[in-house]
């Protein structure tokens, strides 16, 4: 068998990070710039490597290489390291131990990028545990109140079913097909047997779980408001991109066979979960429950790709990947960055957390509240924003797959979106602050990471071509 350990290198060089800053806090009582550099050096390795000399070998069938893996690696990457930043501005707030929690989300990383590369079913849960696990004690970070811990057990509890189907909706797949690679899957999985499609079945269930879908999304708005932001904002945007990087490669390779049964159900879940997500979030008062919503209805919209994906044509399949892909990479960056406000400015020295808490804030913070307002222009789907373009050919390739109205129910809901966007926009800039109240800005980085977030989401609105061609690339690697 032929073993080559190139692909699992960054993996183990973010892990090799992981072990350091533990090491570091524990015996030479590093303080939170220590961890937080020593963190970022290790994602900035990988990244680095990933970036120059991108793997494209196999370690024996179960962990890939090659296009698909990197683009998915290096948004990974990019977020960890953003998000390492934004807590970092936050943990002494907190009254965190830094060693503990750079640690715990650096091992969280390293099942991201697990994900990302796993072309066997068993490395692929293995990988998935690892993120799972390293989140549910994120979540319970800083143990200062029991909203943290319950979030944490939440998360812990929904994290304990989705594995259950997942792992079961694996066994069938290897009952149907006699193997864990996704490869051989496919083989069973174009006959169309019987077990192969309740193992396909149980599968998307589980991974609909991780993503936050209706109707398995009631433990997204209270683990997202209970656990700390940094971690809420780690959580949003990071575990989208390897949730969707992984299913899109075993939907591409192990089950894309069996689109003809599952798409209509995959369809039928991605609609409700974009009605529930947006009307949901216009109930909100709780900036964090909104932002969960939020990212509840952006899980439906990246539904639409994976539901393009159930054509024959691989040049179909390739062109709904690479839509998902692009969308992943940059809804993951443009919801960290507005995490991140909420990191980045202090509302008379507290965290703002209702909607009201915006009120005023272009004038008394005009920047920040600028760089807020193109992030919700992004998430609504304005034209002329990154957002859009992304929508556009997400559901471009639901009305290719014959899913006309699943697109339509796409447009409809991020018109509704607006009205819970543009609402704070309202407040931000036609409403006067109330006296008395004080908006104070970070001193630290986290100002310059939303900074970085809200560029890199004008730019690629403007200019989505170079994005979208690396996202082609990765998608057609797969076919």
């Amino acid at each position: 068998m032929n073993v080559d350990l190139l692909p699992v290198l960054p993996a183990i060089l973010v892990a090799l990070a992981g072990i350091l800053v533990l090491l570091a806090g524990a015996f030479a009582n590093a303080g939170l710039a220590a961890c937080r550099n020593l963190a970022t050096a290790g994602l900035g390795a990988a990244l680095l490597y990933v970036f120059l000399a991108p793997p494209d070998g196999s370690m024996g069938g179960t962990i890939l290489g090659g296009a698909y893996s990197a683009f998915v690696q290096i948004s990974i990457l990019v977020v960890a390291i953003l998000a390492a930043w934004l807590a970092a501005a936050r943990l002494e707030d907190d009254k965190v131990r830094p060693h503990e929690f750079f640690t715990l989300m650096l091992f969280s990383t390293v099942g991201m990028l697990g994900l990302a590369t796993a072309g066997e079913a068993i490395s692929l849960f293995v990988a998935l545990e690892i993120m799972s696990v390293a989140l549910y004690a994120l979540c319970a970070m800083p143990r200062t109140g029991p909203e943290r811990q319950e979030a944490a057990i939440k998360y812990f509890i929904t994290g304990a079913f989705s594995s259950a189907f997942l792992l079961f909706g694996i066994a069938l797949l290897y009952g149907a097909s006699g193997s864990t690679t996704l490869s051989a899957m496919a083989v069973s999985a174009s006959s169309g047997g019987f077990l192969a499609l309740m193992g396909a079945a149980f599968f998307f269930v589980g991974f609909l779980f991780k993503v936050g879908a209706a109707p398995f999304h009631m433990w997204s708005p209270d683990v997202y408001q209970g656990a700390a932001t940094p971690v809420t904002a780690f959580m949003a945007a990071a575990v989208k991109i390897a949730a969707f990087g992984a299913l899109g490669r075993v939907v591409a390779i192990a089950i894309g066979g069996l689109g003809g049964s599952w798409a209509p159900g995959i369809a039928l879940v991605a609609g409700f979960t974009m009605v529930i997500g947006n009307l949901g979030a216009l109930a909100q008062t709780d900036l964090k429950r909104l932002l969960a919503f939020s990212s509840v209805a952006h899980a439906g919209y990246m539904l639409s790709g994976v539901v393009g994906m159930a054509v024959s044509s691989t040049v179909a399949q390739a062109r709904s990947l690479e839509a998902l892909l692009f969308y992943v990479a940059t809804y993951a960056i443009t919801n960290l960055g507005a995490f991140g406000i909420l990191i980045a400015i202090r509302r008379s020295g507290k965290e703002p957390s209702l909607t009201t808490d915006v009120t005023g804030l272009a004038k008394r913070n005009p920047v920040l509240a600028a760089m807020l307002t193109v992030l919700l222009i992004s998430l609504t789907g304005v034209p002329i924003s990154v957002g859009f373009v992304g929508k556009f050919h997400l559901f471009k390739a639901a009305v290719g797959a014959g899913y006309a109205g699943l697109a339509a129910v796409g447009v409809l809901m991020s018109a509704v979106s607006a009205f819970y966007y543009l609402r704070l926009v309202v407040l931000m800039y036609m409403e006067e602050p109330m006296e008395g109240v004080e908006f104070e800005t970070d001193p630290g980085a986290s100002p310059k990471i939303v900074a970085l977030a809200a560029a890199l989401t004008f730019g690629l609105g403007i200019a989505p071509a170079p994005l979208m061609a690396l996202a082609k690339a990765a998608a057609a690697s797969l076919f």
